[in-house]
């Protein structure tokens, strides 16, 4: 019997990479306290009982004399225990800091009214000891296309495929969609050595990019943040995607020293905005006691909640809990259910789970081994160790060789029979089409030549790796619209 992932990602160690630092940042401000009044009932302010998560976050916000932190666990429990007193802190802070600005004349009522002083100028932005530049955008590698060859003059630039919403880009204007021609009025090279050029220049650095837009060449100057610095102050602000990149930094040790209980924090304060990754790590933290006793039941209500948001490895992690029974009851019905909508995400272990539970005929399905095969290859396809291990035992290969023998000889070449079997007739047409599309002719089947031979059998004729338009990807997407997958914060500085 194959094994079924018992984690998302494959093992505990990897629930952290959820960072993002294919991101070049600037702090967004939150609503004033007076926007976030407490529900009210017939005048009756409505308070819950402090639960563990809201009685964490107050513990750690009371006493910090920061208004922005109060607010920020206002904003996390309009209806919490402790809202008076957070309103009154708030209060109490802004009326010292109005009395310290405007004492009392001395000497009594015909004392010398003193001459006020003159405005301070602008404080400078601070930021932290070497700490590099840092825009705040996804990048990737571009071939141009013909029409945009002709504007630009080059046939490779950098496409900015996202932009971060809390980032010194999307303050200057930057879009998804840009393509970056040039640094200060020299053409760019590959990826990492704009990052290279980018992160060697101090924060508060003005550069100039020179842009592709719409088939139109435009210049913007981006004056340039840094990632620790502009990510605290947007998550104080109450930026709920800055406070999970926090939270990430402190659990990690990327970029700030490991600290459980900051890391807890900002997660905590994350999540109750709402934010299904922090909800998700929330639960791995329950699950593994990381800052927090081992509590499994409190594991599985986070990520229910991650889950029901849509997250693919919360709807994984609550599959796998519900079959063996970790902090809810089991079902495997239920589990199928989140399986199903984890893999219609093409997450690789649901994949992997789901051609399990089709394989046993689990979860209310009937067996079905050619389906099963056909979700553990896919899974396999996107780089799951545990679907190979899985085929393999099955004496299976990780892909479909009839598939290959079929888009091999509708291309012109001879693979032999179509038998669903690799022979030496096959691997020399393999290999002749490899040559043809400028891959190394070894007969090897990988993800990239199957996507060359998938492409070339719909379009009729042979696509190359260039005609294919493949870039070298820098990071997954960053924050899509309604939230997403996150690329590894050591991936760009």
């Amino acid at each position: 019997m194959g094994k079924m992932s018992k984690d998302p990602r494959g093992n505990c160690g990897s629930i952290w990479k959820i960072g993002t630092a294919a991101l070049l940042a600037a702090a967004m401000t939150g609503a004033p306290a007076a926007a976030m009044a407490p529900e009210k009932s017939s005048g009756v302010v409505i308070l819950a009982q402090a639960n563990d998560f809201e009685e964490q976050l107050w513990q750690q916000v009371k006493d910090s004399g920061n208004a922005v932190l109060l607010e920020t666990y206002i904003r996390s429990f309009p209806t919490g225990a402790h809202v008076p007193e957070a309103y009154a802190a708030i209060q109490a802070l802004r009326a010292g800091k109005a009395g310290a600005a405007q004492p009392e004349p001395s000497g009594g009522a015909t004392a010398e009214k003193t001459t006020p002083a003159p405005p301070a100028e602008a404080k400078a932005e601070q930021f932290r000891p070497g700490e590099g530049g840092w825009i705040g955008v996804e990048l990737r590698e571009a071939t141009l296309k013909p029409d945009q060859l002709a504007v630009a003059g080059q046939e490779r630039g950098i496409s900015i495929v996202s932009v971060l919403s809390y980032g010194r880009g999307a303050a200057a204007g930057l879009k998804a969609g840009d393509i970056i021609l040039a640094l200060d009025g020299k053409k760019v090279g590959p990826v990492g050595d704009l990052v290279k050029a980018i992160s060697g220049s101090k924060p508060g650095t003005t550069v100039a990019l020179t842009l592709l837009r719409d088939l139109q060449g435009i210049e913007v100057e981006v004056t340039l943040g840094g990632r620790i610095s502009d990510t605290i102050r947007a998550a104080e602000a109450g930026d709920d995607f800055a406070q999970l990149q926090l939270g990430f930094m402190y659990g990690t040790g990327q970029g700030l020293e490991k600290d459980e209980e900051q890391t807890l924090r900002w997660y905590l304060a994350s999540a109750n905005q709402g934010n299904r990754i922090a909800q998700y790590n929330m639960g791995n933290l329950y699950r593994e006691g990381r800052g927090v006793p081992k509590d499994p039941v409190k594991a599985a209500d986070w990520n229910r909640r991650s889950a029901e948001q849509g997250y693919s490895l919360a709807q994984t992690r609550m599959g796998y809990s519900l079959v063996n029974g970790h902090g809810v009851a089991k079902n495997e019905i239920q589990a199928v259910q989140w399986y199903e909508k984890a893999a219609e995400q093409k997450e690789p272990y649901a994949l992997n789970n789901l051609g399990m539970m089709y394989i046993d005929g689990r979860g209310g399905l009937a067996k079905n081994k050619a389906r099963g095969v056909e979700l553990l290859r896919e899974a396999a396809e996107l780089g799951n160790e545990l679907a190979k291990t899985n085929l393999k035992r099955m004496k299976l290969d990780p892909y479909d060789p009839a598939e290959i023998q079929g888009a091999l000889a509708d291309l012109g070449f001879d693979p032999g029979p179509v038998d669903g079997k690799m022979g030496s007739k096959t691997r020399r047409a393999l290999r002749a089409f490899q040559e043809r599309v400028g891959l190394n002719p070894n007969g090897d089947v990988t993800v990239e030549l199957l996507d060359l031979l998938r492409k070339s059998r719909k379009e009729g004729r042979i696509v190359g790796a260039v005609d294919a338009g493949a870039g070298a990807v820098v990071a997954p997407a960053v924050r899509p619209a309604g939230g997403g997958a996150l690329g590894d914060l050591d991936t760009l500085d």
